[in-house]
């Protein structure tokens, strides 16, 4: 764990503080990343999701501001929110049934890179990272040069 969070912090990206903006895809995608969304709010960050998502962490006990998806073109809107600043974590998993939400998923996980947000687009991901987060802090994680290891 303290090696992968590393490589994330390494890689010039930092550990949430602020909120998690959760699409999460099928019902199926949404179980499996529930213990990872539990421990995220335990860390205590905010809590952004699309509505089917934010249906889902209500019904476990977790409160979730909705946001509409980019080509509904309402707000409040992930673009706008990601746009803004308000959002430091990003975990969107592709449902890839619906042309819209394929369209929005894209448009959400291309905004985080062109922010450098950090983004996670894979349950197994999301999981070591939520763990190592949940572990150390980051002043706990200096990053060495590789003769500082020698």
């Amino acid at each position: 764990n303290e090696a992968f969070l590393k490589s994330i912090l390494s890689i010039g990206l930092g550990i949430p503080t602020k909120a998690v903006m959760l699409s999460t895809g099928s019902l199926k995608q949404k179980a499996l990343l529930l213990p990872v969304t539990k421990k995220l709010y335990e860390l205590g960050l905010k809590f952004y999701a699309t509505k089917g998502t934010a249906d889902f962490l209500k019904a476990n006990g977790m409160e979730a501001t909705v946001l509409h998806w980019p080509l509904e073109k309402k707000e409040p809107n992930v673009l706008t929110y990601l746009n803004e600043g308000k959002i430091d974590l990003v975990i969107n998993i592709p449902k890839g049934t619906d042309l819209k939400e394929i369209k929005s998923d894209y448009m959400i996980r291309r905004k985080s890179i062109d922010l450098n947000i950090n983004l996670i687009n894979n349950v197994q991901v999301a999981d070591r990272f939520v763990k190592a987060l949940s572990r150390y802090k980051e002043d706990e994680l200096p990053i060495k040069s590789w003769d500082e290891y020698n």
